[in-house]
């Protein structure tokens, strides 16, 4: 059901928080969002809430030791991948959307 709504939006604002990897579900939901960004040019607004996006896509620190605890699931390597792209997105995304919205 929230896979349906992920692909209804236009719009998706991924709030990082220092629990956020520890989630599969959050992990999965992000993959799709990421999808959608590159199938139908959704636009994604990563938010870092008192956590560093270079710890995010190094997946050191607190996200190094979520991913610890996901070892052993085959998607890890696409959750890796995923944090990195999201964390990397430019805030320039943001301002483009707002002025085309305008």
């Amino acid at each position: 059901m929230l896979c349906e709504a992920v692909k209804d939006s236009e719009l998706a604002i991924v709030v990082f928080s220092e629990n956020y990897a520890d989630s599969e579900w959050c992990l999965k939901e992000l993959m799709e969002i990421l999808h959608c960004r590159k199938t139908k040019g959704m636009v994604v607004i990563p938010v870092f809430y008192e956590v560093d996006p270079s710890h995010i896509r190094n997946c050191t620190y607190i996200y190094g030791k979520a991913m610890e605890k996901h070892n052993d699931n085959e998607s890890i390597q696409d959750w890796k991948a995923a944090l990195d792209e999201a964390a990397s997105i430019s805030t320039m995304e943001f301002h483009l959307f707002l002025f085309l919205a305008l």
